[in-house]
């Protein structure tokens, strides 16, 4: 069924197109495919937190901090503040 609707909603679409207009068609293809925007929220708050769990280095293979940014951590010489919407977990174990 998502096939065909990706083909719909797609047609005649560049990516160049989708980037500027994707606050239009972003509503357009949730309801084309019967999505709500929380239960995704949910499915991939439960996607990662089993990747976590059961495949910690490959999480962390596929979510790498910006170059420098961890060893700009470790070896600071003042107090750090960190902001995110990381799991603490994923902090402590870089």
């Amino acid at each position: 069924m998502h096939g065909t609707c990706i083909a719909r909603v797609a047609e005649g679409l560049t990516v160049e197109g989708i980037l500027e207009t994707w606050i239009k068609l972003k509503p357009i293809v949730m309801e084309e495919w019967d999505e709500n925007k929380d239960e995704l929220i949910d499915l991939f708050g439960k996607v990662r937190d089993d990747w976590l769990q059961n495949d910690f280095s490959g999480w962390m293979g596929a979510n790498r901090f910006y170059p420098g940014t961890a060893d700009a951590l470790r070896f600071a010489s003042s107090k750090v503040y960190i902001v995110t919407t990381k799991q603490v977990i994923i902090l402590k174990n870089t």
